[in-house]
């Protein structure tokens, strides 16, 4: 007979025959074993970057041996099967499983839990290497033209472009367009991004000292760059009540090799 539920019971035997009846009785009480249960089994963090560690932790119930297995580092073999942690330090990018395996010897349980590995991102920095002429392939005929002063962190622009409408054919220019437009900027980078004063400049004659050449504040341009060959400029001019954003990029790539050994020296 097998008994499958836990409790106490009775077993009575009665005989009887030629000579008086007799009983006898015997008493079973039966326990169920707890199965072996793994309450957590966590990574803290669960990503991280290559160099960085994570902390293995478990709890389980009922257990009278775990082992570990997968993941990397000192995650392997035998562990206390109630509970305990391990940091782990990863070198290499990637997604590891570490794996909880315990048993009592008659039930078991296992658990698992990911952690993501990521390389480590340098964040992209100005340097000597963007001094360049820049545009966006969009408009062409218009675009940027960048100096940039590492011993002052400074930057300085000039953006050749043209009016917002066309002026009328009534107004002539001797040399060029009358609509031709040439606005300069400065100001001090930090990081990947630098904040543009702009200035506007008028009443000049070509190659003539006189009259004076007034240079009047017109609001900023921010220049973000991603990358050696990538930037975005968001300009904000109230005067003519102007704002936007233009994605730009190195005309010629010459300087890119400069500026991406510049950057790997950061």
């Amino acid at each position: 007979m097998t008994l499958n539920t836990a409790g106490s019971y009775t077993f009575n035997l009665d005989c009887s025959g030629d000579g008086d009846p007799d009983t006898a009785s015997v008493g079973v009480t039966v326990s169920v074993t707890p199965p072996v249960v793994i309450d957590n089994l966590t990574a803290t963090p669960a990503n991280i970057q290559v160099g960085e560690s994570t902390t293995i932790s478990w709890n389980a119930q009922n257990a009278t041996s775990c082992t570990a297995s997968g993941g990397t580092g000192a995650w392997g073999g035998a562990v206390d099967p109630a509970s305990g942690s391990i940091e782990i330090q990863i070198d290499q990018a990637g997604d590891y499983l570490f794996i909880l395996a315990c048993t009592d010897g008659e039930t078991s349980d296992e658990r698992s839990v990911m952690v993501g590995v990521t390389n480590v991102v340098t964040p992209f920095s100005i340097n000597a290497g963007l001094a360049d002429a820049w545009y966006n392939p969009e408009t062409p005929g218009q675009g940027f033209l960048v100096i940039v002063l590492p011993t002052y962190s400074y930057m300085f622009i000039a953006w050749f472009t043209f009016e917002v409408e066309q002026p009328p054919e009534s107004v002539e220019a001797i040399i060029g367009d009358p609509a031709h437009r040439w606005i300069t900027a400065g100001g001090v980078y930090s990081g990947d991004t630098v904040v543009l004063d702009v200035e506007i400049t008028s009443e000049g004659v070509f190659n003539q000292a006189e009259p004076e050449v007034p240079q009047a504040p017109d609001g900023t341009i921010t220049l973000t760059f991603h990358d050696c060959d990538t930037a975005t400029a968001v300009y904000d001019m109230p005067s003519a009540g102007l704002a936007g954003e233009i994605p730009i990029q190195r005309i010629l790539g010459d300087n890119s090799e400069l500026c991406e050994l510049m950057a790997d020296m950061e």
